[in-house]
């Protein structure tokens, strides 16, 4: 009882002083540890190259990349570029923005998650991303939506939204005769656009009708698989009205600013295209007024024009020199009798085709005994010393 008593009435001072003197003595251990700690990070940090080195990184450089060119190519489009970059007022490199679309790929799938492995620059060669769309500086507004248009820099849609093609990257000289595939009917059946899309190669150009529903999403899914994509013009056959290719369909008989909404009316249903090809249209293509009110507007807003070649009495290529559009007419039909045995023929003889002038451009529609077909010619066209290209390769202004 007296060891209670002394403590409870010792003086504060004395029990302080001795408190004070047992926490100094156990902090002594957690200071060794602390600077052990310390000593080792720094120690890292000066003694380790990368101290960033579990983290995943990954570097790239993202080069300028020129335009896709016919060849020849085209004068008026041989000074264009489609680069994931722009340069700077200093010279410097900077990024092409938020619609830019580099894509950096990891093993579950999702940017930033796990181990880099992949970065995908959108319009770089081989690359299967393009650019997004709409790009704001190519587009304007109108009463129907957004209208495509040459940008104030003069970059134009046509070159823009285009799918890259490098010779280099085929392992083919550049005398390596180029075939161009176009899938006409897209956005009208979900089903088939989604076989299209998944199964054909990412050089096959695409072309979408102006009457779909969720036509934007279906076009971004295309160009993010890598598929250049057009718009699939309804224009007036010989039969019309018998035969009614559908709404808004461009007619010989009506004035030219009845033609120019029309127009309008269809190229603001999606955007991301290249250029326009005709639906139908056997009659149109033979009105010089018609073609040239389409191809001076195509003109003026930097897209290019692929006729389908159905029709023999077609004006296109005249009027696309007199106007000096971008331009491409197809050689042929490939599912003009969709079976087997006739698709198979023809896509020899659009081998041939290509081998006598060293190109040659094929249209099909999306049906699922032309994609099946068209797939599996695909993946032999490179031993038999063919290159598939994109429709934007084979447009110019002298074909």
């Amino acid at each position: 009882m007296a060891t209670a008593i002394d403590t409870l009435y010792r003086p504060l001072a004395g029990w302080v002083q001795n408190r004070r003197i047992r926490i100094k003595i156990g902090l002594v251990p957690v200071l060794c540890l602390w600077v052990l700690v310390a000593g080792g990070v720094a120690a890292w940090v000066l003694l380790v190259k990368d101290p960033y080195g579990g983290e995943p990184i990954i570097q790239a450089s993202l080069p300028v990349i020129a335009p896709p060119s016919a060849s020849p190519t085209p004068a008026h489009e041989a000074d264009e570029a489609a680069a994931p970059v722009a340069a700077g007022e200093d010279g410097s490199a900077e990024p092409a923005g938020e619609h830019s679309q580099v894509k950096i790929i990891t093993p579950g799938g999702v940017s930033g998650q796990g181990q880099v492995r992949i970065i995908d620059v959108p319009n770089a060669p081989g690359s299967r991303v393009l650019r997004a769309a709409p790009e704001p500086r190519l587009v304007e507004k109108s009463r129907h939506g957004l209208l495509p248009r040459i940008a104030p820099d003069g970059t134009k849609p046509s070159v823009f939204y285009a799918r890259p093609f490098d010779p280099a990257a085929s392992n083919r000289s550049s005398a390596a005769p180029r075939i161009a595939v176009l899938f006409g009917g897209l956005g009208l059946s979900a089903n088939l656009t989604s076989e299209a899309i998944a199964k054909l190669p990412a050089e096959v150009t695409l072309a979408f009708a102006p009457y779909g529903s969720a036509l934007q999403a279906q076009v971004n899914k295309a160009r993010s698989d890598g598929h250049e994509v057009m718009l699939h013009m309804p224009m007036e056959p010989f039969d019309f009205p018998a035969n009614d290719p559908g709404p808004q369909t461009l007619l010989s008989t009506l004035t030219v600013d009845q033609n120019l909404d029309r127009l309008h009316w269809a190229m603001t249903r999606f955007s991301g295209f290249t250029g326009l090809a005709n639906y139908m249209g056997a009659k149109f293509v033979t009105s010089e007024e018609g073609l040239k009110t389409l191809f001076t507007e195509l003109k003026r807003r930097g897209l290019s024009f692929a006729d389908d070649g159905s029709a023999a009495r077609s004006r296109t290529r005249e009027i696309a020199r007199q106007t000096g559009i971008a331009f491409t007419r197809g050689a042929l039909t490939i599912d003009a009798v969709p079976t087997q045995q006739r698709i198979d023929e023809a896509l020899a003889a659009l081998e041939s085709e290509a081998e006598q002038k060293g190109f040659a451009m094929g249209v099909a529609s999306a049906l699922p005994i032309s994609i099946e077909r068209v797939a599996r010619w695909a993946k032999a066209i490179e031993r038999k010393g063919f290159v598939l290209v994109p429709v934007s390769v084979l447009t110019s202004a002298t074909k």
